[in-house]
């Protein structure tokens, strides 16, 4: 096989790969060895689940051994909580009743992507990809 070829054939499998994991929907954060993830002023109020903002952004990337800091922006109290609002708490990690201009650490030791919650404004979601 010529040179040129076999380079066509690798550059078309990328792009149809790259436009296959557009198309999915999934995206790639890259991991970072600490983030910042704010809740917006008005979160406490239903609406911003439609956008996923309720945790700005929504979704991070760490790396393992990693910390997330959560810094309250909204007027009300929240809670960062590990688990779905479906399938309750999971017990992994969970910040408690946080005010307004008060934050929360985590730092993540293993691996996993780690979805959570507020237990008070069930509508707030984020998710945490540790790698």
């Amino acid at each position: 096989m010529k040179p040129e070829t076999r380079f066509t054939i690798i550059a078309i499998v990328i792009i149809v790969g790259i436009v296959a994991l557009v198309a999915s929907g999934v995206s790639y954060l890259e991991p970072q060895e600490s983030v910042t993830v704010r809740i917006p002023q008005g979160t406490s109020v239903p609406d911003c689940e439609n956008a996923n903002a309720c945790y700005d952004p929504f979704e991070v990337a760490i790396l393992v051994g990693g910390e997330v800091v959560w810094i309250n922006d909204d007027s009300e109290a929240h809670t960062v909580t590990s688990g779905t609002t479906q399938g309750g708490p999971d017990a992994f990690f969970d910040s408690g009743i946080f005010m307004k201009g008060t934050d929360y650490y985590y730092r993540f030791e293993s691996p996993g992507t780690f979805n959570y919650f507020c237990k008070l404004h069930p509508w707030m979601e984020g998710k945490v990809r540790v790698s």
